[in-house]
């Protein structure tokens, strides 16, 4: 097993000239885990798993464009993101990864299953989000 990752934050630099703001937790040698947190939560969401990061696991979480030090992208559409990620891991010369989504990041992450699914080893979602435009009416129900 390799040394543990501290509190590092990074800047990526993208093919296309942008920024793409990082965190990362735990061996750098380890099996590579994308975190992509509720919105609009930053990279700094994952050190809510510091203390529990097992032996093997490295853990990064990324700033989305335009928030915090992920420069904007004119135009961009979820899907597009994606592109951003598979770039981030090539760099960290990962050919494979496993991701997890929480709350406002699920729905990013159920992109990465539909558009790059090649890429992963595994895909959680926690606190699942949906769709802003579906309507919750009807979903508390009370009992009598």
């Amino acid at each position: 097993m390799g040394s543990m990752i501290g509190e590092s934050d990074g800047r990526f630099q993208l093919s296309d000239g942008r920024s793409l703001g990082y965190c990362e937790l735990g061996d750098p040698q380890g099996e590579l885990i994308f975190f992509v947190g509720g919105y609009p939560g930053s990279r700094w969401m994952a050190y809510l798993f510091a203390g529990s990061l097992r032996p093997g696991i490295r853990l990064v979480r990324i700033d989305r464009p335009g928030m915090y030090l992920s420069d904007f992208k004119p135009g961009w559409r979820m899907l597009d993101w994606l592109d951003d990620l598979v770039e981030l891991a090539n760099h960290f010369q990962h050919d494979r990864f496993a991701i997890l989504g929480w709350s406002g990041g699920t729905p990013y992450m159920a992109a990465c299953a539909y558009k790059i699914p090649g890429y992963l080893s595994a895909c959680g979602l926690l606190a699942c989000m949906g769709p802003s435009e579906v309507s919750v009416k009807g979903a508390m129900l009370v009992p009598k």
